[in-house]
């Protein structure tokens, strides 16, 4: 696969899910205030969640007219996976020699986590995720019955 493969339910990286971890493991130091949390590089697609920090001190746009806190949340999220995407990409595709050819899609799935119940449900998911990997239909390797929805 693209990024990893898995081995007895662990992830094995390869210099592109490499790349990606380590981008990741880089967003801490310019995105200030927030917390990068459960991560997950599987061998398609990551998983991971971001943790936003207090208003004051996560959110650094500023714009005009002022705009409610939700959406400036929003702003941020789409800021921090811009630049995720954006970095990746490019040294994905420098070692592919492939300047310029998409690597993601072009949106991302978010859900706002409200407690620290749905918290710890969702890093649990993402844990278990390489085990899993056999059923999702992600996988191309996964069985024809499963792709149907056969059990």
């Amino acid at each position: 696969m693209l990024f990893a493969e898995v081995v007895d339910g662990q992830m094995r990286l390869n210099q592109m899910g490499q790349i990606i971890q380590t981008v990741w493991d880089s967003l801490p130091e310019v995105y200030v205030g927030c917390k990068f949390d459960a991560f997950v590089i599987m061998p398609n697609h990551p998983h991971g969640v971001i943790v936003m920090g207090a208003p004051g001190r996560a959110i650094h746009e500023s714009p005009l007219p002022p705009v409610p806190i939700a959406e400036r949340r929003r702003m941020l999220l789409s800021k921090i996976l811009g630049r995720f995407k954006m970095v990746t990409s490019k040294q994905i595709n420098a070692l592919r020699r492939s300047s310029g050819q998409p690597l993601w899609q072009r949106n991302y799935y978010e859900h706002v986590i409200r407690d620290g119940r749905s918290l710890n449900h969702i890093r649990q998911y993402i844990a278990d995720n390489p085990v899993q990997w056999g059923f999702d239909l992600e996988n191309p390797a996964a069985s024809i019955s499963l792709r149907r929805g056969d059990f």
